[in-house]
């Protein structure tokens, strides 16, 4: 797939970030630059307008987060919980957005692999070369990425597509944002 130019959040939008835009917004003492969670797709498309950006195409996310060589995850294609937020790693609970510097994609990307899941601007449809068939598409489910804390290794993978409905609010869905190259 060709992709235009575009720019990714090096992190998931924080709650400080995320309160700024909606100062009602609440969240724990301590949890500042944790990634902001329990917003509905609605909500993330709004603020990522809101800054001048949008969300990330699902392939846009997934080419952040494989790099040109097409990784399983971000740092290469042997896991290990050392350096993301998932299952394995023993946290069990978010963690801030800068806790995994080692687990960096080839592009710079933080956390592409676990902490939360991540809303992308695509609707959960078949790939148009699959023949794969779901009873869940043509629905009105986003595609997710990146595996979360509550998510296995098999599940954080950066090829990996989860999906939920739009309205969904979640302890583990974030959301980054991109913008287009000009």
């Amino acid at each position: 797939i060709f992709l235009e130019g575009y720019f990714i959040d090096t992190y998931e939008v924080t709650n400080a970030q995320y309160q700024v835009f909606n100062q009602a917004h609440e969240f724990a003492p301590g949890l500042e630059h944790y990634p902001v969670v329990n917003v509905t797709w609605d909500e993330a498309d709004a603020y990522a307008k809101w800054i001048g950006k949008r969300l990330p195409t699902e392939a846009e996310w997934e080419k952040a987060a494989r790099g040109a060589d097409g990784k399983i995850f971000p740092w290469g294609n042997e896991f290990d919980p050392s350096r993301c937020n998932t299952q394995e790693s023993g946290e069990h609970h978010l963690t801030p957005v800068n806790r995994y510097p080692t687990g960096l994609s080839s592009f710079g990307v933080c956390d592409m692999t676990g902490n939360v899941l991540e809303w992308t601007a695509d609707r959960y449809k078949p790939y148009a070369w699959s023949s794969h068939q779901s009873p869940d598409y043509d629905e009105e489910f986003i595609v997710l990425r990146g595996g979360s804390w509550i998510h296995p290794e098999s599940q954080a993978t950066c090829f990996t597509r989860l999906y939920a409905p739009a309205e969904n609010r979640s302890n583990f869905i974030g959301f980054r944002c991109v913008k287009d190259l000009e």
